[in-house]
């Protein structure tokens, strides 16, 4: 099995679904489907539909399953926060100092001097 990782497509999860429902052994399924056996396990875990009203229909069906991961990935991706928000080195001359606003007769070169001084005093 190489170590490329990537994602169960709705092939395979049709495919493991059928082979749930057949009772096949984990490691037979893994075989099948070119995967280790814990990413059969974590799918079964983590994508099996489960009605606390209606536990006759509990189980891992293919679509259902596929509905869930992608919400998953999408919930998820909300999370994956910078890990480091960081302060723009320059700003505009809207965001610097009063003194440097237009209404007090700045122009775009004093501001841009100001912040290259500033940078370098930081020692940017």
């Amino acid at each position: 099995m190489s170590r490329c990782y990537t994602q169960l497509a709705l092939a395979d999860r049709r495919r493991l679904h059928q082979l749930v429902a057949a009772k096949v052994p984990v490691n037979e399924m893994a075989r099948q489907l070119g995967r280790h056996r814990s990413t059969i396990y974590r799918e079964i875990k983590r994508n099996t539909f489960r009605d606390r009203e209606l536990s006759d229909y509990d189980g891992y069906y293919s679509t259902v399953a596929n509905d869930i991961a992608q919400d998953r990935r999408r919930r998820l991706k909300k999370l994956h926060l910078p890990r480091r928000a960081q302060e723009p080195l320059y700003r505009s001359h809207q965001e610097s100092e009063p003194a440097l606003a237009p209404d007090h007769g700045q122009d775009h070169q004093s501001v841009f001097s100001f912040a290259v001084i500033r940078a370098s005093k930081l020692h940017l």
